[in-house]
Parts: structure tokens; C-alpha cells; sequence
């Protein structure tokens, strides 16, 4: 008495918020009859689930998947010092499924399977080998490089499980290169940590102004082509978000804002009936524009609206940062339009501001 499997993810990395049925698990046995299923994942047991009449099981995993992957609740908090690529094992995890099933004459069978996830929503164009982690038309990409601060790609590569791959990575424009040795699972690729020092990636392969192919190769082999768009250094609001493909967007908006502060009278009636003022409770809501942006940049910008962790950068340029700089933030904006006809076009978001701090009793 076996348990056969008819029914799981194939091939992967797979998407952990996966709205359609990617996710489904469907098996049952091939004699005897099955009374009970215990389903261990990553040694945390589910509740037991029960056979239809015709002795199959089903479970969905999603929700087992993201409690697990998300621990950190989309929180960044990978330290990046000296070095500017550096493994994520927040973005990537092989999760392992344990089915044990029970047999009403007490006899029973155990199987496991294991399988990888990214914290994804979904991933269009992307290689079950290696793929960079923001949204795309293509197998290749493209992002935004702001000169002056802290920003980083998010890249899986299917390296074999204890090993690495060594990647070759050219600018295809100047023919400069240099090597990263990726592990399984996701690396990100620090483009620059806020100041120009002997760590930064452009000390080793150097970025001109405007569009670099920068092309990844293994064992000789292209796999991807990465178009990274170097701006000039300028100030302004660079605003941080979680991407749906699993990784990490940037944008930098205009140095001009809005800011904008409200506040409310905080009151308490107390068994008299006497109306006593207790202090101010206030809000601060801040309105950035983008500036006159392209089609390319509107793909990546348009993301924003959807992401479940936003952060705003409070340091200047060309200085030293700590995570504790990118503060946590709420769009409030809910939606942009683009007319496809026009190739560029401007944008205003609107973001909630962390708590302002009053005098209350």
C-alpha cells in the first residue's frame, strides 16, 4: 500500500502567492483503504485532512507556503557591508512536504517531496534556471540606476543544491567583465551602496550614462541580458517597494514635494459629562512627482500601487546608509493611467507618512 501523488507543482521556482491552482496537491494510494492524512511541512504538522468517497486526498498549499516564506513580513532586512553581492534566503525557500497517511487496519505509508519557492505573486518571461526579479516583457530585463544610492537587483539562479555557479557578467558596452559565484536560491546585485568607495559594482565593471547590456553568462553561455539605465546623480525622493516578481523596485522622484500635515483635537467625556481636551493626533501625507518618464519607466512605476511594503530613503546622496534609512511608508494613491498612445507622461503619488508624534495625555 503506496501513496501516489497525482496531483503537484512541477517544475519551479514556483510563485508562493500563486492566485490560480499552481499550488494544488492531489494524491491517494494504490491499495488498501486510506482513513487519515498527516501533512508535515518544513516540521510544522497541519491539521489532518480526510479522503472523498473514492479514497483521494486534496490540499491546497498556499497558505502553509507564505506563512512560512514570509516570516519576515516583506520586511528588507539583509545587511550589506563591504561586499556588494550577498545571498537573500528571505526571497527563497525549498519547501519540504511530508504525507503521511493512516490505513484503517492500522498499517500506514509516508512519502516526501521537496519544492522551491520564490515570494512571488507571479513571473512573466522568467527561466526555471536563472531570472532577474522584476517585472518584465522578456526573458531580459531592464531597471533604473539612480548614481548616488543604495539600489540592488534580486537574481535566482538554480545552482545545484551545496554548490555554486560562477557567472561571468559584461557590459557589453566597454567589454569589461567580472565574475559572481551564485548559490541556489536568490543573490542580489548591489549597483551601488550610496557612496563611490572600492566596494561599489562599479569599480569592477564601470556604467556609462544612459543604457549598459550587461549580459550574464555560464560556462561560456549567454542566459540573460540585464539593460541597466544609469541616470545622473541628482537629488531627490528615492522611494524602495516590493516587487510582485519577488524582489526589489526603485524610483526616484522629483527633490520637490508637497507635504502635507492635518491633525485632529483629541477629546474624552467623562462621567459628568464634561467634554476635556486630551491633546492632538496628526498625520503627515507627502505628494511626490515623477517628472516627465517613458514607457519603461512607467512598467516599473505602476508596480508600486500594488506592493505590500513601500519605503522612502531619508538620506541625501553620496552618503553612508543603514536600513534604519529607509523608512516605511503607505501609498494612498490608488491608481495611474497612461494613455498608450503618448510615449512619456508625468505622475503624482501620494504616500502616508510614518506616525506624527503629539502631545497627549
Amino acid at each position: 500500500m503506496s501513496i501516489v501523488i497525482t496531483k503537484q507543482p512541477t517544475g519551479g521556482p514556483f510563485n508562493a502567492y500563486d492566485a490560480g491552482t499552481e499550488l494544488d496537491l492531489e494524491f491517494g494510494v494504490d491499495a488498501g483503504t486510506p482513513e487519515v492524512a498527516i501533512i508535515t511541512i518544513n516540521d510544522v504538522e497541519l491539521p489532518n485532512i480526510y479522503p472523498d468517497i473514492n479514497g483521494n486526498f486534496y490540499y491546497n498549499l498556499k497558505a502553509a507556503v507564505t506563512a512560512i516564506i514570509n516570516e519576515n513580513h516583506f520586511n528588507d532586512e539583509l545587511e550589506v557591508i563591504d561586499e556588494n553581492f550577498k545571498e537573500d534566503p528571505s526571497l527563497f525557500k525549498e519547501i519540504e512536504i511530508v504525507i503521511n497517511v493512516l490505513f484503517v487496519d492500522v498499517a500506514e505509508d509516508e512519502t516526501t517531496i521537496v519544492l522551491p519557492f520564490l515570494k512571488s505573486i507571479g513571473q512573466k518571461y522568467y527561466s526555471e534556471e536563472f531570472t532577474f526579479l522584476v517585472p518584465k516583457i522578456s526573458q531580459n530585463a531592464e531597471v533604473i540606476y539612480y548614481k548616488g544610492y543604495p539600489m540592488d537587483i534580486a537574481i535566482y539562479s538554480k545552482t545545484p543544491t551545496a554548490g555554486i555557479r560562477t557567472y561571468t557578467i559584461k557590459n557589453k558596452r566597454t567589454g569589461i567583465s567580472t565574475t559572481k559565484d551564485f548559490v541556489k536560491g536568490v543573490s542580489r546585485l548591489f549597483l551601488g551602496d550610496g557612496v563611490v568607495d572600492l566596494n561599489d559594482f562599479e569599480q569592477e565593471v564601470p556604467l556609462y550614462l544612459g543604457a549598459n547590456d550587461m549580459e550574464f553568462s555560464y560556462n561560456g553561455s549567454i542566459v540573460a541580458t540585464l539593460t541597466i539605465h544609469k541616470k545622473e546623480a541628482s537629488c531627490g525622493k528615492l522611494l524602495k517597494w516590493f516587487n510582485p516578481a519577488g524582489g526589489w523596485s526603485y524610483f526616484r522622484f522629483l527633490p520637490f514635494e508637497i507635504d502635507d500635515l492635518s491633525s485632529d483635537t483629541m477629546e474624552n467625556f467623562n462621567n459628568h459629562g464634561v467634554n476635556t481636551i486630551t491633546g492632538k493626533e496628526a498625520e503627515r501625507e507627502l505628494e511626490l512627482n515623477t517628472g516627465v518618464i517613458d514607457a519603461a519607466e512607467y512598467r516599473i512605476l505602476e508596480t508600486l500601487l500594488l506592493s505590500p511594503k513601500v519605503y522612502i530613503y531619508d538620506q541625501k546622496p553620496f552618503q553612508p546608509f543603514a536600513l534604519s534609512n529607509f523608512k516605511e511608508v503607505e501609498v494612498t494613491t490608488k491608481s495611474l493611467s497612461r494613455a498608450t498612445k503618448y510615449q512619456t507622461g508625468s505622475y503624482t503619488i501620494k504616500l502616508l507618512m510614518p506616525n506624527v508624534y503629539t502631545q497627549t495625555l
